[in-house]
């Protein structure tokens, strides 16, 4: 009897530890479309290791430009493949200042996305009449924050999720800001995320592109 339990406590954190390897490790793809009154904007975020390649794509399916974040190297590069010029910097994380206008709850209620388990976390900033719902799912990536730090955009979707203390691994599926009457702002959502084996390639400016200083 004492073996068997020796041996199914063996079995069982095998399986957690291989579980949560495989979440640290991810590799693969995101998608997410955002909507706003004015236009719709397409996103791919390629992750693979510590770096990440992050395609924007206009509504008629045009590549518009894409950056390349290197988290080893401490190299951002943007590219604009129309004009096959990009340009290149070292990683600045931008330090926000402490946000006291904002009300943040994890609220521990769920729904399912994509077949994937989603959390509600939900942002309230009374000053700039928004609040933003995130439904967030665990898959142990833990740059995710601070990809929106290099970013450095200034959308409240972004910028708020940033201000959320201990992310860990989760990546936001669905993301809504509305006003206190929830009239809707914007919306982000992801359109599915592909655990596939990522090429280096693609996290290299192509040959014949030019620096731009």
């Amino acid at each position: 009897m004492r073996i068997s339990i020796i041996i199914l406590f063996f079995i069982t954190n095998l399986i957690t530890y291989n579980y949560s390897q495989n979440k640290e490790n991810f590799e693969g793809i995101i998608t997410y479309k955002k909507e706003t009154m004015f236009d719709t904007v397409f996103y791919n975020y390629y992750i693979k290791d510590k770096k990440v390649r992050i395609d924007y794509i206009q509504k008629n399916g045009k590549l518009q430009k894409y950056k390349i974040i290197d988290f080893g190297k401490g190299e951002y590069k943007v590219v604009n493949p129309d004009k096959k010029l990009y340009v290149q910097s070292f990683i600045t994380i931008t330090k926000y200042p402490e946000h006291k206008n904002l009300e943040i709850s994890k609220t521990g209620n769920y729904k399912t996305i994509n077949d994937k388990v989603c959390f509600q976390w939900i942002v309230k900033d009374k000053s700039q009449n928004s609040v933003v719902t995130y439904w967030v799912y665990d898959i142990g990536y833990k740059y995710f924050s601070n990809i929106l730090e290099v970013l450095d955009e200034t959308e409240k979707i972004s910028l708020y999720f940033i201000h959320i203390p201990d992310t860990g691994g989760y990546v936001p599926l669905l993301s809504e800001e509305r006003s206190y009457l929830r009239e809707e702002r914007m919306k982000m959502s992801s359109q599915k995320i592909m655990k596939v084996s990522v090429d280096d390639n693609i996290f290299e400016v192509p040959k014949g592109y030019v620096l731009f200083n």
